[in-house]
């Protein structure tokens, strides 16, 4: 690691320890996440091509909008080629339609999209029975991760111009509602057992979104919905040990859970725990050696080192980690896609001026949540890296405090510290 990392305790006057600073941790972190995005690019590609011919349209759909939210463009030929797949898929089931309808959403080119989502928001429609849904129209009784993502279909639709009626959305809130024990968490359906963490993460993200389509400017606060989400986060704050476990049940499955329920309510920590630095750092040690990820081959097998080398990367685990890493669910609902989005990790001497350009408008247009990559690449060999640093600087603080995006890291020493010192003070 860098000396200057392990000296930002002195910079900010902290007392000196052997440990990193938090603001040292969290660009180590930081910067792993980006090495562990760049691995598994590959391995989600090769999932997406091998075998979708014959996949589930569930599965299909998932790992599209995971390729889409890393970045891969529609003009890739893989992605290309399973946009096409997913379009002419047949299907009436609820994961399967609420992701095609969130990969429609995302504004990708899709085939036929307009009258495909009308199609799919009204078979959608017929897989919900009293606020909840179910596998299928006949698919016995319904629960609430086929809720979860019927309402992220439904969501989809809607933020594409499709009409949801509020009573649709009242009686889903009211049946989720119905899910949540006295203690705060929720269960899969009526009669489970116990509230789990992955179902407490789902309940949350389905009355945040129910709330945001029944909010309505001149209507009355959806209090009792308020406080149902505060109680579920709650209970999640008391059982945070799932956090970044990876053998807890359905790990990566809750994950991205709690990532989108997360955003919808700008929770950045769960009684004192950073949910993202957590997940991350566990995504990043049980990345598969292939790239992407995997549940251990043995039942019950305990994810250590070894269970991590003998386990299989998997489309549906792959997806799910790299949509939890990417962090781009949006709390507003939209497209994720749009103008062309270059990453840091992907200039290098050879990238163009348009690159750079593109690269430095994403990271002005994150703000905060980009400084610790941008402090990072302003220390870079590469001067690609930092013209895109210092432009995106630039456009979150206000000003470049003077860095010199030509000269090296000494020559800059003075500058760099005055950038550091802002983000602390501003972060």
């Amino acid at each position: 690691m860098h000396r200057w990392l392990r000296s930002l305790w002195c910079l900010v006057g902290l007392a000196g320890s052997a440990c990193l600073s938090p603001l040292a941790a969290q660009l180590d972190l930081d910067g792993r996440i980006q090495k562990t995005l760049e691995r598994a690019r590959p391995a989600l590609l090769v999932h997406l091509g091998i075998g979708m011919a014959q996949a589930d349209p569930g599965v299909l759909g998932l790992v599209c909008l995971a390729a889409i939210h890393d970045g891969v463009p529609s003009s890739d030929a893989t992605l290309s080629a399973a946009l096409v797949r997913l379009s002419t898929a047949t299907t009436d089931r609820t994961y399967a339609l609420g992701l095609r309808l969130m990969v429609m959403e995302a504004g990708v080119d899709f085939r036929n999209r307009d009258a495909l989502a009308k199609q799919d928001l009204k078979a959608l429609l017929k897989n919900c029975d009293d606020g909840t849904f179910g596998y299928s129209p006949h698919g016995g009784n319904p629960d609430l991760s086929n809720t979860q993502y019927g309402a992220l279909g439904l969501r989809a639709a809607e933020s594409m111009g499709l009409a949801v009626s509020r009573t649709v959305w009242s009686s889903l809130a009211r049946a989720t509602e119905r899910l949540q024990g006295s203690k705060g968490g929720f269960s899969y359906t009526d009669d489970s057992d116990a509230p789990t963490a992955s179902m407490t993460a789902a309940g949350i993200g389905v009355l945040s979104i129910c709330r945001q389509a029944l909010d309505r400017p001149g209507r009355s606060a959806l209090a009792e919905v308020d406080r149902r989400i505060a109680r579920g986060w709650k209970w999640l704050g008391e059982h945070k040990a799932a956090i970044g476990a990876y053998g807890a049940p359905h790990a990566l499955y809750f994950h991205y859970g709690l990532e989108r329920a997360a955003i919808l309510n700008d929770v950045t920590a769960v009684d004192g725990l950073d949910w993202y630095a957590s997940g991350a750092a566990m995504l990043v040690e049980r990345q598969c050696v292939d790239g992407g990820w995997g549940v251990p081959l043995k039942a019950g097998m305990l994810p250590g080192a070894g269970a991590r080398d003998e386990a299989a990367s998997q489309p549906v685990d792959t997806a799910f980690a790299v949509l939890f890493l990417r962090r781009k669910f949006q709390k507003i609902a939209g497209p994720i896609t749009g103008a062309r989005v270059v990453m840091l990790a992907a200039l290098s001497d050879q990238s163009s001026d348009a690159d750079v350009t593109a690269c430095a408008e994403a990271l002005g247009k994150r703000g905060m949540s980009a400084m610790t990559e941008v402090l990072t690449a302003l220390r870079s060999d590469l001067s690609t890296r930092r013209r895109a640093a210092v432009a995106a600087l630039s456009v979150i603080a206000g000003q470049s405090f003077g860095i010199d995006e030509l000269a090296d890291v000494d020559s800059n020493s003075e500058a760099l510290k005055k950038a550091e010192l802002w983000y602390l003070k501003h972060r």
